[in-house]
């Protein structure tokens, strides 16, 4: 890029950005849906404030672990971002979890969620510390953190400060919810909220377009924006501005005219998940052109950088105002269908989804077959392939040998649920016994789960649910690709599909993989 560009950065407050009116929001029949925009489908949960209900989603974790236990549990992939441990605490929301009590669906299969703030109040983030609850006497149910507040008090119940930062992004709330989009079109503005599904629970918001450090597509969901009038625009919540814990998003202000949030070229954003240096809160700057004719579509922070002449640094004092604005995946929770199998009800990818050859394995955890594959051929099919990133694997239950095969691939979504299903997976072939001996009981499952750490509370609870739906669907992918036996394996490349029958070694998986891999 030429040095004689001459674009100017500014850090900018986003009440003087937008509310001053120095930005246009593009036209609501400017962008539509599937171009620059879509839409995010995301699972909500419900939770409390002050006695009454609320609706709201995770985005975002401090930590990894916690991210991707909620991650599984949910459904929906949770980013990690570290930079939320440098936030001060006087500006975080409170998030109580209850570690034990009455059975429910709060995060850890007990009642749900406290906050201490929501969006009618004024101190209200979606930055929440994460506070679990636990109880020493019989447990009732807790409707704000008042009463929380009190039972620790009384010494009824126990209060742990887990050191863990989540985006938890409100919904609804007593008294209010995030502002309807109109449906049809996506504008930049006028609200964010295109379905609230209470009997499906999940969400459906505006997923924007913009771009990655390195120029690669990403997408993002406004949650809120710390400006009042900048939230107001958007019909999103009013948060509290943050000066630390945040990265860097820029917004043209002129230029070329696109879908960005102010009606030019979509924003370019300094990190994405994956990065040490991600976070959903973004510091907004201002990219305005001194010849904004000639101006040409940036996408890379190389791009900024490289056109970076005469740049006015950022403000040192005061309080930035920022947005909050996760990056998502919003394909993540179409289900993929591979070699004519529907993976909708498929166990997680081991490995990376995005390798080139899928490994699609039918299995009933009592078959001896299996075992032998998963004993003699899996290391090597591991070490070759699914480490270094060639195949990822699914597994389907093809249950049928008798009533345990059944309770087991129960206990896999359960431990799912907790983000370990495939640690339960391998734990059961590892153990498997004589064919309806016992091994697979109920206690057995239990005992495995508290072996991997996992809360057998939440495990318990689960596994009285009815998981029948999962076992006949993955039964049935099976019989529609013509598979009767375990083990059976569906082996998918870009234009190649192979299918393998019985516990077979190593070199057949090989010659197969190695003929589909480009």
């Amino acid at each position: 890029m030429e040095v004689d560009i001459k674009l100017f950065v500014m850090s900018t407050i986003l009440i003087g950005v937008y509310g001053a009116g120095l930005l246009v929001p593009a036209a609501a029949g400017d962008l539509v849906a599937g171009d620059d925009a879509t839409y995010a489908s995301i699972p909500v949960h419900g939770g409390l404030h002050n006695g009454g209900d609320v609706l709201y989603i995770i985005t975002d974790s401090s930590d990894a672990a916690w991210a991707g236990q909620v991650g599984a549990g949910q459904g929906w992939q949770v980013a990690v971002a570290p930079p939320l441990l440098l936030i001060s605490a006087d500006v975080l929301n409170v998030m109580y979890v209850f570690a034990n009590g009455t059975a429910g669906g709060g995060l850890l299969g007990h009642q749900g969620e406290v906050f201490l703030h929501t969006p009618e109040n004024a101190t209200y983030t979606s930055l929440s510390r994460v506070v679990e609850v636990s109880w020493l006497s019989e447990p009732g149910t807790l409707g704000s953190a008042a009463d929380i507040s009190l039972a620790a008090s009384q010494s009824q119940v126990t209060l742990n400060d887990t050191g863990i930062i989540a985006n938890a992004p409100h919904v609804s709330w007593p008294g209010g919810q995030m502002a309807a989009n109109a449906g049809g079109d996506v504008p930049n503005g006028a609200g964010q909220a295109v379905l609230i599904d209470h009997e499906s629970m999940r969400v459906s918001l505006v997923a924007h377009r913009g771009w990655g450090p390195d120029g690669s597509p990403v997408w993002y969901v406004v949650t809120g924006a710390s400006g009042q009038s900048r939230a107001a625009d958007l019909g999103v919540a009013r948060l509290l501005p943050v000066n630390n814990g945040t990265a860097d998003a820029f917004v043209f202000a002129n230029g070329p005219a696109g879908p960005g949030l102010a009606g030019f070229q979509q924003e370019i954003f300094s990190a994405a998940p994956g990065s040490e240096a991600y976070s959903p809160v973004w510091l907004m700057h201002n990219v305005t052109w001194a010849e904004p004719q000639d101006a040409p579509v940036l996408s890379t922070i190389d791009d900024l950088n490289d056109a970076r002449i005469g740049i006015q640094p950022p403000a040192s004092d005061g309080m930035y105002h920022t947005l909050n604005a996760p990056i998502v995946d919003p394909f993540q929770n179409v289900a993929p269908v591979l070699g004519g199998v529907d993976l909708a009800f498929a166990s997680p990818p081991l490995g990376s989804p995005d390798a080139p050859v899928t490994i699609i394995k039918f299995g009933d955890y009592q078959c001896p077959k299996c075992k032998d594959w998963f004993t003699d051929t899996r290391p090597a099919i591991h070490s070759k392939y699914i480490e270094t990133g060639k195949a990822s694997m699914y597994f389907l239950d093809l249950a049928f040998i008798g009533p345990d095969s059944f309770r087991a691939a129960a206990a896999t979504y359960c431990a799912q649920e907790q983000g370990m299903y495939w640690e339960f997976h391998d734990t059961l072939y590892g153990n498997q016994g004589a064919v309806q001996g016992g091994w697979a009981s109920h206690k057995s499952l239990v005992d495995f789960a508290e072996g991997l750490g996992m809360d057998t509370d939440s495990f318990e609870a689960c596994m009285g649910g009815d998981h029948q739906e999962r076992i006949e669907f993955n039964r049935s992918q099976a019989a529609l690709a013509g598979l009767s036996q375990t083990p059976s394996f569906v082996i998918v490349g870009d234009d190649r599909v192979e299918k393998i029958s019985g516990s077979q070694p190593a070199v057949v998986f090989e010659r197969v993989i190695g003929e589909i891999l480009p």
